[in-house]
């Protein structure tokens, strides 16, 4: 867009430049105990987090396996029922260790 005053109604115009203007957050959408956290530490909070994420979804794959492998289909099945409704849960309860400025 730039600062094209000559395309611009002059209602738009402060002090000859044209200003980009966004509408702020809500007040309640933003987690005023988290500020102070750093990028860095909010990065590498998301990346354990990530990673815990991964090792536990790839840990219950391996065990339905085994157990589909050493047990059987069926057992494996129930296995598999019980991790899609935990697994849900113990994410949920990961994400509360990042920080959300926002």
């Amino acid at each position: 867009m730039g600062n094209l005053i000559d395309q611009m109604p002059p209602t738009t115009i402060f002090e000859g430049r044209v200003l980009h203007v966004e509408e702020p957050p809500e007040p309640d959408t933003v987690r005023y105990l988290d500020l102070h956290v750093g990028t860095i530490t909010r990065y590498v909070k998301s990346i354990t987090t990530l990673l815990l994420t991964l090792g536990i979804v790839i840990g219950c794959g391996v065990l339905v396996q085994v157990t589909r492998r050493n047990l059987g289909s069926q057992y494996s099945a129930y296995l598999t029922t019980a991790f899609n409704s935990i697994i849900p849960l113990i994410v949920k309860l990961l994400l509360f260790l990042e920080n959300h400025p926002w």
